[in-house]
């Protein structure tokens, strides 16, 4: 018998505020076990994507380096031309698009915490990792088993485009990693 997941539910699970700083590529989000109904997976993707923007926009005044402002300009771009393929998608399953005329509050969190953290491109990384793992695990799962054709068409046509996001946020981190050990030695030996 297939699990069927509430909008809050999958919110919840997919887009939970990030506990940690990075998340390692063997963890499996746990919305990936379950089936999501299209409200459910609606309302994830709409106020997720918001967050991705606007977090990105923020990224683009705030970041120090050169990689994470270029990240955040494709994610604003790339999640601008998702906005309106989903809005198509939404209207053609009959389904009603939520008010994202301001984040919902897990979203709300996660950006005023990255907002005013000390480091913010690290805060700014690892929040990206974690939404754009649980990205892929949803459209993964509402691709493969969600009840919506328009919708499961998008969530198939968007997943390479998030796919890309997750392997250059991977890549952020590995180099944010990197960079701060290489900043310690130097310092250590200066």
């Amino acid at each position: 018998m297939k699990t069927i997941l509430s909008a809050a539910a999958v919110a919840a699970i997919a887009f939970s505020t990030f506990p940690a700083m990075a998340q390692s590529a063997a963890t499996k989000p746990a919305v990936a076990a379950a089936a999501v109904d299209a409200k459910a997976f609606v309302s994830t993707v709409a106020n997720s994507n918001k967050f991705e923007i606007e977090s990105s926009r923020v990224a683009l005044q705030k970041s120090k380096r050169e990689d994470v402002k270029r990240f955040a300009q494709m994610m604003i771009d790339d999640h601008t031309k998702a906005e309106q393929e989903f809005v198509q998608a939404v209207k053609a399953a009959n389904e009603q698009l939520p008010d994202t005329s301001k984040l919902d509050a897990q979203h709300e969190a996660t950006l005023n915490r990255v907002n005013a953290a000390t480091n913010f491109d690290k805060d700014y990384i690892a929040a990206q990792l974690k939404a754009h793992t649980d990205a892929v695990a949803l459209f993964k799962t509402y691709s493969m088993s969600g009840e919506s054709a328009p919708l499961k068409q998008f969530a198939a046509k968007l997943l390479p485009d998030l796919q890309k996001h997750l392997d250059a946020v991977q890549k952020l981190s590995t180099s944010n990693t990197t960079g701060a050990k290489a900043h310690k030695a130097t310092k250590a030996k200066g």
